[in-house]
């Protein structure tokens, strides 16, 4: 498949033939092998990008999952004080600050 592009800059076009003709390549032969190579940069980035994405989300999950078991901790914590304190006021014993006289 052939691909044309116009309006290029003189100075780009001179600069491409410098560095095609170091390497011993045409102009041509390096503008194929550029485009192949940031097609392929550009997927290995966007394979990389799913990679972190992925990571990122189970790491959220994970987090989610120790707050859902803090929360279900403090619950229960919260129950057992309001029945200690119900217990206690069952057997007469003074509310917080009856002791100082209040």
């Amino acid at each position: 498949m052939d691909v044309c592009i116009r309006g290029i800059n003189p100075q780009v076009i001179k600069a491409l033939d410098e560095i095609s003709s170091k390497i011993n390549i045409s102009r041509e032969e390096y503008l194929r092998r550029s485009l192949e190579r940031i097609v392929y940069d550009d997927r290995a980035m966007e394979s990389r990008y799913v990679t972190q994405l992925q990571k990122l989300t189970q790491c959220i999950m994970r987090q989610q999952e120790q707050l859902d078991q803090i929360m279900e901790y403090m619950l229960m914590l919260e129950k057992d004080v309001v029945s200690d304190t119900e217990e206690l006021e069952a057997y007469g014993f003074p509310e917080e600050g009856e002791l100082d006289g209040d």
